[in-house]
């Protein structure tokens, strides 16, 4: 059995020629390639169509549950010399022993005293964490949203912290009301703040483990 495993904060590739998302683990200081299929995004992870975005977002919004995969399977299944492994949709597949693991994430968000008094901020906020929850907040982690009014801006500015509670890793955005009003930017920005919450984690992870990679 492999003594260390990691997963670097490499960014994914989509193989189009394989329809796969490749990702990198790191074994006993040995590069491992690993491959998700579409399929498995679609089954278990929310891809609503083939549109290599769509997958990737799929990805991100689950990576520590399909690393988690890898990780099982790597320990479970990898012979020696072996460079490469592809979890399918039977690697994420409930079984008895086991709890599923696709659960929705816990999600918590706050909200300041001085956002709360405007009312139309609020519902700017609350679709922002609808869209948190519903397209980038799920799987096993405990994650922490906390939005405040910056003092002293001429005009209303949000800060929003993402705090992923295991590991104690976050990341800082900040928003005007209309930025959030604005659909496309509002989800834009979110995806950036929840990609860097996830490299932070990552590195947080190496870091508790005393793993720098080279």
């Amino acid at each position: 059995m492999p003594k260390q495993i990691y997963f670097p904060p490499v960014d994914p590739v989509w193989e189009f020629d394989r329809d796969v998302v490749r990702f990198y683990a790191v074994v006993d200081k040995m590069t491992i390639v690993c491959n998700v299929t579409i399929e498995a995004l679609f089954q278990h992870f929310g891809a609503r169509n083939p549109d290599v975005k769509e997958e990737m977002r799929a990805f991100m919004s689950f990576r520590p549950l399909i690393e988690d995969a890898a990780r099982r399977k790597i320990e479970r299944e990898m012979t020696p010399g072996q460079r490469e492994i592809l979890l399918t949709t039977d690697d994420f597949l409930t079984t008895p022993s086991s709890p599923s693991p696709v659960t929705f994430q816990r999600f918590e968000p706050t909200v300041s005293d001085a956002v709360r008094s405007s009312p139309s901020i609020m519902d700017a906020v609350h679709e922002a964490n609808q869209f948190l929850l519903d397209d980038l907040v799920r799987g096993r982690d405990h994650i922490t949203a906390e939005w405040n009014l910056v003092p002293g801006s001429s005009s209303p500015l949000l800060s929003l912290t993402l705090t992923d509670k295991a590991t104690r890793a976050s990341a800082e955005g900040y928003f005007t009301p209309e930025d959030l009003r604005t659909g496309p930017i509002a989800r834009f920005s979110l995806f950036r703040l929840w990609d860097e919450l996830l490299r932070n984690k990552a590195t947080k992870i190496l870091e508790d483990a005393h793993e720098v990679p080279q």
